[in-house]
């Protein structure tokens, strides 16, 4: 067994620098074996592992949108996306979700929320965030969920599926 997760070679550190990728510098690699996160799925999913790697990685989830000029614009870009879409009275799944930065967005757009995320500790977070904002009135739900099997939630119960990030990457 490796230490800190199920791979081969894994290295699931406690702390995780950004490392440059492609030019990006804020996506962490999860796995120093295997490279789950930051080369795609490529092997077999873990969904304990990547779980286990978002709860170490906390707090810096939520701050990635503030750390650089491109966490910046995304951060814009998407907020400007949810503006488009979502409308006052949507039930919007925000399917992983992280600490919340776009759980807060729909919230401020009306919208009642169904937050699921892999990460407990993402989860736990997305639940400090929304109050300190003043919204988790908006929230419907909070759900430990993995985005590979959603066969629980009823075809066509949501108005509205947000998926921003990594999450459709651990899909097939």
């Amino acid at each position: 067994s490796s230490p800190g997760g199920r791979h081969p070679g894994c290295a699931l550190r406690s702390t995780s620098p950004a490392v440059p990728t492609l030019g990006v510098p804020d996506i962490p690699p999860v796995c120093r074996g295997c490279g789950l996160y930051r080369h795609g799925v490529g092997g077999q999913f873990d969904a304990a592992h990547v779980a286990a790697f978002f709860d170490q990685y906390g707090s810096a989830e939520w701050e990635r949108h503030d750390t650089s000029p491109a966490g910046r614009v995304s951060l814009a870009v998407h907020t400007d996306l949810l503006a488009e879409f979502v409308r006052p009275g949507d039930l919007v799944l925000d399917a992983g979700a992280g600490p919340g930065r776009f759980t807060i967005e729909l919230a401020r757009l009306g919208a009642r929320v169904h937050v699921g995320d892999l990460s407990p500790g993402q989860l736990e977070l997305n639940r400090e965030k929304i109050a300190e904002a003043g919204h988790a009135d908006a929230v419907v739900a909070w759900e430990v969920m993995d985005i590979c099997d959603l066969s629980h939630l009823r075809s066509g119960s949501f108005d509205v599926v947000v998926c921003f990030g990594g999450p459709l990457s651990y899909t097939r």
